[in-house]
């Protein structure tokens, strides 16, 4: 980290104290590459689901993770096989950034009894946009309280 350093003035001596600021943590981009779910449980080059990226993207300090697609044109769909984990941290998932196919869908048909397709918890000024979602017996975007949302 970046170290100021501060004069701090105790008495009749002059004390030098330093004091570290914070360096913005750059946001990341995590690429969904996968329509499988759940994944072996790790976002990365190899395998990326949405499941993934969304646990990922919420373990970053950063703010503003952008989660986008480049998935198989034949089958631009998502089948979520339980309920999606909760977004926690502000993020953007951009179904309209995928190079190969027009639409990225989100299936959760086979998601079970109440599970709700994507659910913001504290993800205040989140974006989704690009995304069809059906299919769910729940909410196909759940707000819970307290969160905002862009769009």
């Amino acid at each position: 980290m970046k170290s100021i350093l501060r004069i701090l003035i105790v008495g009749s001596v002059a004390v030098a104290v330093p004091t570290l600021s914070p360096i913005p943590v750059s946001a990341a981009t995590f690429v969904v590459n996968s329509a499988n779910d759940p994944g072996v449980g790790t976002c990365d080059a190899t395998e990326c689901t949405l499941r993934e990226a969304i646990v990922a993207s919420n373990t970053t300090t950063a703010v503003d993770d952008t989660i986008t697609f480049d998935i198989n044109p034949d089958t631009p769909i998502v089948v979520a096989a339980g309920g999606l984990p909760a977004i926690t941290d502000t993020v953007i998932i951009d179904g309209f950034n995928d190079p190969i196919s027009e639409r990225v869908e989100l299936d959760g048909s086979t998601a079970g009894a109440g599970a709700d397709g994507l659910r913001l918890s504290t993800a205040d000024n989140s974006t989704i946009k690009g995304l069809v979602i059906n299919g769910f017996l729940g909410d196909g975007i759940h707000i819970q309280s307290g969160a905002m949302v862009n769009r």
